[in-house]
């Protein structure tokens, strides 16, 4: 099994600094909570086995602290901060982007209704 590549945070907040601000300004720790080892074996899991979205892979452990965030704009902005910096995960970990939108299963309710599918760079 390859070992785990956190996202560089630096980076992140270079190339994407209102979705870091956004996610860093959360009482909910999301950077660290979607930048682990922990996380991203969840996400790695449903993206090889299932072929779900990666973020499917964490949307259970999250949840509450996405549906008490209000009002909904700022919720809608706090779930793009979070798929972005999925994004980042994957990337890190040699996943890239296949350009395809599946529903993220609802758990305990649809938080969100579609999400990026991706897959290992190295499986062709």
């Amino acid at each position: 099994m390859p070992v785990f590549r956190p996202a560089d945070m630096e980076l992140f907040a270079k190339t994407h600094p209102a979705q870091f601000n956004e996610l860093q300004a959360h009482s909910f720790n999301f950077i660290d909570f979607v930048n682990s080892e922990e996380s991203f074996t969840n996400m790695r899991v449903v993206t090889d086995a299932l072929e779900l979205p990666a973020i499917a892979g964490i949307v259970k452990a999250c949840a509450e602290a996405i549906l008490t965030t209000s009002p909904n704009q700022k919720r809608l902005t706090l779930k793009r901060s979070i798929g972005t910096l999925v994004c980042a995960v994957m990337e890190a970990n040699g996943y890239a982007k296949t350009g395809i939108q599946r529903a993220v299963p609802p758990v305990p309710e649809r938080i969100f209704h579609a999400a990026e599918v991706y897959r290992r760079a190295d499986w062709t």
